[in-house]
């Protein structure tokens, strides 16, 4: 997707209910109301639900409509009342930092400032009531063993499954370390810039963007941080190197904003410094450094990308993919592990646009609030610049999915990882705790999914999962052909099934939208310790998955065969008896003498 200024994911993490929920959110595109002047629906005189979808024309089958132009939805180029809906599951660069976090309000919004290091006298905790500090530590070059949230290597796979080690070219922008934390109450590790990979293809050098994060966040105890969580996204893109004489480094801010409700807020990021942008090659670029820029390339057609990360061994992530076939597992390294992940990009159907708010049905409104909180606080705006949907909230998509004629807006593709929310659907024996084990990958095509792992019923032992992507192409003929992967620590599957043998065989079921379910037996493959399932060739709107591992009956001790009633000795006695000379003994219970003979 082009872009004209700098898109950097920012992670805001929010303490929920004593626990920790990561939202990953564009600097770009924060908050509503954060970069957008807006008025309030009753100020622009909009109004809900007046005209009938069925006059609502512009996203039938066959209509392409992929930027924000309300004159694309038959509304005049000054009519604010639309909202803006969007799935497009993109990770753009992520630069390290740390901040302190304060928020001013329940929605989120509030305030951040730059720490120079983890003990900076600015950013201490009895300086921010119902605050947090995080750590953005960004995936740099590995330069020993002892390096954490780094990447070792990225190798190449062509058609032919030939492989190349990529060649590290530079990092991108050659911005300074964040140190490692220097208070011991605060303990994450250094971070780096995103790096730049080379390697070549019969037609010539291409080239791989490698950028991401770990975020590990502290709350606020009083006077001092505590209760560490973590998150992780990382993501791989195909880029081109251009000179440009007025490229410069990014720096990172502090920006101030107000919200239309008028709530004051600074929000950190990394900027350009340079509103108008560049001009030439680099008119649509991704981000920028001293004398040069990168723009979005399209990924090479049957190529696979195999990243090596070392990680620190006290992280443990349940992680949704955006990967075509992917293979995951961990290996030691020393104090630490290696987490090993190949995968070619996936195809996306991303959905994309403005919806007229007069055509909004209660139902679809109603769809909007329950998504999350904040999507009801920003319909109240006009523009209605809802926070971005990445690949979550399939129920919201498959609302608005009549809005968009039930197609995809576009196709894009995409390498992308990002840690579940939570791990709270599963016992913390399982995960111990979210933490020293990497427990899991789930991968689809899907424009939403769930955000957790799969739902384990306690009883069946069946795991859910919920997807949900546009039933059309772009054409809106061709129908879109789902995809889901899973790849599972085998020590967590079977810890979660209750067995201490891996299942072999599972049994698949997708239950589509208005169809029965459809079940088929596959065999589960085990490399490393992990197992890798693949599940294909389904039909959207929101089909449902279900998977059961075929386990093994509990075995039952052996039986002994039963044996015969031991013989009980009956006690004997015996006697001698005489007739005469003759003298005879006679045993038995209750001997006696015969006839003619006396007892001696």
């Amino acid at each position: 997707m082009k872009r004209k200024a700098l898109t950097l994911i920012t992670l805001l993490s929010i303490a929920l209910n004593m626990g920790i929920l990561a939202l990953a959110n564009s600097a770009s595109s924060s908050a509503a109301g954060i970069n957008n002047v807006q008025v309030t629906d009753a100020e622009a005189k909009c109004t809900y639900g007046t005209s009938p979808i069925s006059e609502f024309k512009q996203y039938q089958p066959g209509t392409l409509i992929r930027f924000r132009d309300p004159t694309k939805v038959g509304l005049a180029a000054n009519d604010s009342c639309y909202i803006s809906l969007s799935w497009l599951s993109e990770i753009g660069p992520s630069f390290s930092y740390s901040a302190a976090f304060a928020r001013a309000n329940p929605m989120g919004d509030g305030l951040e400032i730059i720490c120079q290091t983890a003990s900076d006298p600015a950013c201490s905790a009895d300086k921010f009531n119902n605050g947090q500090f995080r750590s953005l530590a960004g995936f740099y070059k590995c330069e020993s063993e002892l390096d954490v949230n780094c990447i070792s290597q990225i190798t190449v796979i062509d058609r032919e499954g030939r492989t190349q080690d990529a060649s590290f070219e530079r990092h991108f922008p050659d911005a300074p370390q964040i140190p490692a934390s220097d208070n011991p109450q605060l303990s994450y590790p250094k971070g780096g810039s995103p790096t730049l990979w080379s390697f070549t293809t019969p037609v010539g050098k291409k080239m791989i963007y490698a950028s991401g994060v770990v975020e590990r966040s502290f709350l606020d105890n009083g006077a001092t941080w505590g209760g560490a969580a973590a998150t992780f996204h990382f993501g791989l893109q195909a880029v081109n190197l251009f000179p440009h004489p007025d490229g410069i480094k990014p720096t990172l801010k502090s920006r101030k904003y107000t919200t239309p409700d008028g709530i004051a807020g600074s929000i950190v990021e990394f900027t350009k410094d340079r509103e108008s942008g560049l001009s030439g090659d680099c008119s649509q670029y991704l981000t920028m450094d001293t004398g040069y820029c990168l723009t979005l390339a399209d990924f090479l057609d049957g190529y696979r990308y195999r990243v090596t990360l070392q990680m620190p061994s006290d992280l443990g992530f349940f992680l949704n993919g955006r990967l075509d076939a992917p293979i995951a597992y961990t290996e030691p390294l020393g104090k630490n592990r290696k987490l090993v992940i190949e995968g070619a990009p996936a195809t996306l159907f991303a959905v994309n646009g403005l919806v007229p708010k007069k055509y909004l049905s209660s139902t679809a409104v109603d769809a909007i609030k329950n998504a999350r909180n904040d999507f009801g606080r920003a319909l109240s705006f006009a523009p209605s610049d809802l926070p971005p949907m990445e690949n979550r909230y399939p129920d919201l998509l498959t609302a608005m999915l009549p809005y968009f004629g039930d197609q995809s807006t576009f196709e894009t593709k995409a390498w992308t990882l990002k840690s579940t929310p939570t791990l709270g659907r599963f016992t913390n024996q399982c995960t111990n705790g979210g933490r020293g084990e990497m427990l899991g990958i789930i991968s689809t095509n899907a424009s939403a999914f769930d955000g957790d792992p799969p739902t384990l019923d306690p009883n069946t032992k069946i795991l859910s999962y919920k997807v949900a992507a546009p039933h059309f192409a772009v054409d809106g003929k061709t129908e879109n052909i789902g995809k889901y992967y899973m790849n599972m620590n085998a020590n967590f599957v079977k810890c979660i099934l209750g067995v201490d043998k891996v299942p072999a065989v599972a049994q698949i079921g997708i239950t589509s939208t208005g169809q029965a379910e459809r079940v088929s037996t596959v065999t589960v493959k085990t490399d490393k310790n992990w197992l890798r399932l693949n599940v294909d060739n389904f039909t959207f709107s929101s089909p449902k998955i279900n998977i059961k591992f075929e386990t093994p009956a509990t075995t039952q001790p052996l039986i002994n065969p039963p044996q015969p009633a031991p013989i009980k000795k009956v006690a004997t006695k015996t006697i001698s008896c005489v007739k005469g000379k003759t003298v005879k003994k006679i045993t038995g219970v209750s001997p006696k003498c015969p006839i003619g003979f006396k007892k001696k």
